[in-house]
């Protein structure tokens, strides 16, 4: 995203593309697979596929009845390890706590 917003910047900016009239699955579909298109990695990244990295956001709100359930982040997928979304703390595949 542009700003000086670390976290929230990016939402923002699918907010306002919904705002502006796009609907909420193609506002999605920008957000992932389009960017990472547009930086030559749609091979690897930017959609769920067999041979892509899996890092994934598990929400907790569907984006698409609501755009701005895109922040109901509660769980994150990185490299296999699954954390809580507010604490960072490992879930899977050890219960640890997390780096904070």
């Amino acid at each position: 995203s542009h700003g000086d917003n670390d976290g929230i910047g990016m939402h923002w900016e699918m907010w306002a593309h919904a705002s502006a009239g796009m609907p909420n699955l193609e506002v999605l579909r920008a957000a992932t697979l389009g960017s990472a298109h547009g930086l030559g990695a749609s091979d690897d990244i930017g959609s769920v596929s067999v041979g892509k990295v899996a890092d994934l956001l598990v929400l907790d709100a569907d984006p698409l009845a609501n755009i701005k359930n895109t922040t109901s982040v509660s769980m994150v997928i990185k490299a296999g390890v699954i954390r809580d979304a507010d604490t960072l703390d490992e879930i899977w595949p050890n219960r640890k706590p997390g780096p904070l």
